[in-house]
Formats: structure tokens, sequence, C-alpha cells
């Protein structure tokens, strides 16, 4: 690992185990000297119950605490500071009632570190990923970008809110059967019939979450009738059946001509509101405090001479990183800063320019376009000469500012249009453009050049993405490729406009294997027509052109 890498987790990690400590008042978890010295499992599901197979097998370890081993520098990755907390804090939450005050604050506190491990460890990882893409010659990921990662997987993967178990009960009763009475007997009986038995049901009941941590490695015991069970989270991403704008269709039993417009709206349209979306959060942490004593008869079983112990958010132990990646959001903070410098940014540019020009023409003392007194012997010069002395570089800049502010305060109208279509994206590509408008005018080979040159680097992005993406699952292209790939394809366009090229002069042929697209009809194709089946009928299946055997008539 290198020696920047080393110090930005050394930071990290100072810049956590304050808020720990801060976190840690009332647990006391990080100061408890119950870590064993030689204990540690690399498997983060099978901590817990190594633990306590470990202390079954050595009754008297040697221990130390967190915060020993944090001042004597002895961790390297986050797995370990995870591996130890949750070692310490499995330890000490059996020693407490299910349910009880201390038993939720130890996991709380568990909980608390366990999330707020996961989302710095995955912030420090993004920081280094954007740090090195400057950097051409390194490819691969660092050493500590590969650490962090598995780090990340491990805690995430054994990490669980609850553990997820509820008392169940299987309920039976009776009742009466609601099937229909037998059909009666075609001769009458003088008995009479029994009844219908009576329908038994099991009906399974079950409680709420018991409250028990995923730390406790204790048995849950219930009495008899009872048994445990444990549930399933839901999976909120799970896909689901919406309705989109496409049902709006009309219903075409017929093949319509090719001619006719498509009558679907939007095809193939969703909503960004109709996912999952994350909003990034802050975690807060709950810190509890004395309050002064109340004479009040509404407080049972407290006297006037005691404190109050209450629960407040302290906000000095807030967590300074998001739950989640903004990155992944549907607006990103790139398209935020874009649209503000557009609209608002360049705006006020040009309200400071032109409050700064006003002042250097209040301080002159002379307007733009007044000319001093002269006499009347002079006027024929002043005929000769069309420029003034108060028209220098300032005031011309001035004057244009003011027709700018006067011609957008006249024309208020905007296309909708061209709004639709605006992109902020599109300005940086032009600009980028500009800056190469002497290699694009100078001749078609250094435009050529230039094609090839970007082509290359567009491919090396391409390679790149494919490296670190999962075959199964392909990474989106960045947003430098995306503008990358825009300007190879404009200036592509460029050189064919430029040199008059005809594509139907190109000596080029295409494949006639290959599907077009001809038309598209809206709709679905009608199935087959039913197979009609010929059944057996009395009739003659003899051809009505042949006669069947006859008698001769009697001829007189």
């Amino acid at each position: 690992m290198s020696e920047k890498d080393t110090n930005s987790f050394k930071a990290l990690l100072d810049d956590i185990f304050i808020v720990f400590q801060k976190a840690d008042q009332d647990t006391q978890i990080l100061t408890k000297s119950t870590l064993p010295v030689d204990f540690y499992e690399p498997d983060a599901n099978n901590i817990v119950a190594s633990y306590v197979k470990y202390i079954k097998d050595n009754s008297t370890p040697k221990t130390t605490s967190i915060s020993d081993k944090y001042g004597n520098k002895q961790y390297s990755t986050f797995y370990e500071v995870y591996h130890d907390i949750k070692t310490v804090a499995a330890s000490r939450i059996q020693k407490y009632k299910v349910g009880s005050a201390k038993y939720k604050d130890i996991d709380f506190f568990y909980k608390f570190t366990t999330e707020l491990l996961l989302r710095e460890s995955s912030r420090l990882n993004l920081a280094v990923f954007h740090a090195k893409k400057g950097n051409e010659d390194v490819v691969g990921p660092s050493e500590l970008e590969t650490q962090l990662t598995e780090d990340f997987n491990k805690i995430s993967v054994s990490y669980n809110l609850t553990n997820g178990e509820v008392v169940t009960f299987i309920y039976k009763s009776e009742e009466p059967s609601s099937s229909m009475p037998p059909l009666p007997n075609a001769y009458h009986s003088p008995y009479p019939q029994p009844p219908p038995p009576p329908q038994k049901i099991k009906q399974p009941l079950f409680s709420s979450l018991t409250g028990k941590s995923n730390l406790d490695p204790r048995s849950t015991i219930v009495p008899d009738p009872f048994l445990l069970s444990k549930v399933i989270p839901l999976n909120r991403n799970a896909t689901r059946n919406n309705s989109t704008l496409e049902s709006l269709s009309p219903a075409i039993s017929k093949i319509p001509p090719p001619t006719t417009q498509p009558t679907e709206i939007l095809s193939n349209f969703f909503h960004p509101n109709w996912y999952t979306i994350h909003v990034p959060t802050w975690l807060t942490y709950k810190s509890k405090t004395l309050k002064p004593q109340v004479a009040s008869s509404l407080l049972k079983h407290q006297r006037e001479d005691e404190l109050r112990l209450v629960t407040r958010n302290d906000g000095f132990v807030m967590s300074f990183a998001p739950t989640i990646d903004s990155k992944v959001s549907v607006v990103s903070n790139e398209l935020k800063g874009n649209i503000w410098l557009n609209h608002l940014g360049f705006q006020q540019i040009h309200d400071i320019k032109k409050k700064y020009l006003e002042n250097i023409n209040s301080d002159t003392g002379m307007d733009v376009d007044v000319v001093p007194d002269v006499d009347e012997e002079d006027n024929e010069d002043i005929e000769d000469i069309k420029t003034t002395p108060s028209e220098d570089k300032g005031d011309i800049d001035m004057k244009n500012s003011d027709d700018i502010g006067t011609d957008s305060s006249e024309h208020k109208e905007i296309n909708v249009a061209d709004l639709v279509q605006w992109d902020p994206i599109k300005i940086e590509e032009l600009e980028a453009m500009k800056e190469e408008e002497e290699i694009i005018t100078k001749s078609p080979r250094d435009l050529q050049k230039l094609v090839s040159t970007n082509l290359l680097k567009l491919n090396k992005l391409r390679q790149e993405r494919y490296l670190r993406s999962n075959p199964t699952n392909l990474l989106a292209p960045s947003r430098n490729e995306i503008k990358l790939y825009n300007k190879v394809s404009k200036l592509i366009t460029l050189s064919i406009e430029l040199n008059n090229v005809n594509t139907g002069s190109l000596a080029l042929k295409f494949s006639k294997r290959l599907p077009v697209l001809m038309s598209e009809y809206a709709g679905t194709l009608p199935g087959l027509p039913p197979s009609k089946s010929v059944g057996t009928t009395g009739k003659s299946t003899r051809l009505p052109s042949i006669r069947g055997p006859y008698k001769k008539k009697n001829r007189q």
C-alpha cells in the first residue's frame, strides 16, 4: 500500500474513532477489557459462534480493549474494527435481559458503528477511484481499493438488523361443514341420516418480533404449545407489474397498413418516480441527559428530589457521511451545477460587470454618449473627428452591456422547443470544438488525424470500462466517454460536410442478409384459425357420381 493511501486510511480511522468514543459513553464497549488477544475469525458470519466456542475452550484468556488496540495502532483494515466491536458487544449483551435498556443500548451501538464503517469505507473507495481517473498510467485497482472492497463485502454480507425471531402458535378450531347435503335416496328410509362431520381448521398465528439482537448467542426458550420461526424481510426492489402509458393504446385486432401511424403513447417510457429512489440521509445518535426535578402529580413513582433521565437527539455526534452514494441518483451534482451556472451564474457575472462599469462611469463624471462643450469655432473640427475621448474600452463594453440588458428585457418570449432540447453538456462540447478549430480547418489530413486520435482514446476508455465490469452486467459509460463519443461523431460529420463526400459514391456494399426494419405494426398478430374436424355422420362417403346396386324394374 502506498504512503498516500496509508495516510488517507489513518486519517479516516482517526475521525471514525472520535465519533465512536463520543457514542460509547453509556455502553463502554471500547474501554472494557474483554477482547481476547489471540482471537480472530476471518469469516464474518461465524464471529459470534467462534467466540462462544473459544471461551468454552479457554476459560481465562488474556484480554485487552478496543481503545488500547487503537492507541497502539494495531488496526490496518475496517474489518478488524468491525470484528472486535462485534465480539465485545456479543460478550456483553448476553449478560442482560432481552428488551432491557442496557440490552437495547449495546445493540444500537453495534448497528450505529457498523453502518458508519460501511458508509465510510464506500466513500473512501469512491474517493480513491475518482482521484485515480486522471492518472492514465494506473490501470488496475490499487491495494487500498481491493482491501476496502473486500472489507465492505464481508461486513455487508454478515450485517443484519435483527435475527427475525417470532413466536408462532397453531390454532385449531372446528366449524360446521358448509358443503351441500347429500342427494336423497331413491327409497325413503325410516332412519334419520347422520349430519356431516364438522370441518377442522388449522390457522397459524404469530407474534411480533421478539426484540432479540443478532449478537445474542443464547437460545430462546418458549412454552410447549408455542414454536419459534424466523421471518424473511420483504424485497422492495422486486419487479412489480406496473401499468404504463402503453396500456392507454387501443386494442387492435387486425394488422394495420404500414402507412397508418402508431397509436402508442411514449413507448418504453418509465417515469423515475416509478422506481425506488434512495435519498441521502444522515445518521443520528440518541444520547441521554439529565433534567431537573419537577414536582407534579402526573409523574408516578418519581420523587421530587430525583433527577430525570431523558433521551434526546444529540447533534454533536451526527455522521459526516451520507448513507448512500449520490452518484447513482436521478439528478447528479454535476447536472445541478451546470444548470445553476447557465441559469444563474452567468446572470450574476453580468450584473457584477454592469455594476462595476457604472461605478467607473460615476467616478469619471462623464456619460458614454455625452460630448464635451466646445466653442463654435471648433465645430468644423468636431464634425471631422467622429470619436470622442469618452469612447474607451470600458465605456464601449458598458454600452454593449446596456444594449444586452434592454434586449433581454424586451424579448420575454421563450421558445418551448428550444427549452426542451437545451442540454448544458452541449455547451461544453461546443467549447471543446472551438479549441480545436485551427486543426479542423487546417487540412483534411489533420482532421483525419484528430479523428483517429480521439477514436483511440475512446477505445481505451471502453476497454477500461469492460475491465471493471462484470461479464454479465456491463457498467454504464462514464461522462467523459459520452462526451468523447459525441465529439468523434461531430468530427466525422464535419469531415463529410467539409469535403463534400457523398455517401452514394463510396464503394461500400451492404450485406443483403442483414434484416432491415421496413415498417412497424402496432398490436399483436392474429392466431391461426381453428382446424375443422370432420365428424362421423350417417351419410355415405360414396361419391355422388357413382351409383349403387339397384334392381331392374319389370318392363311390360
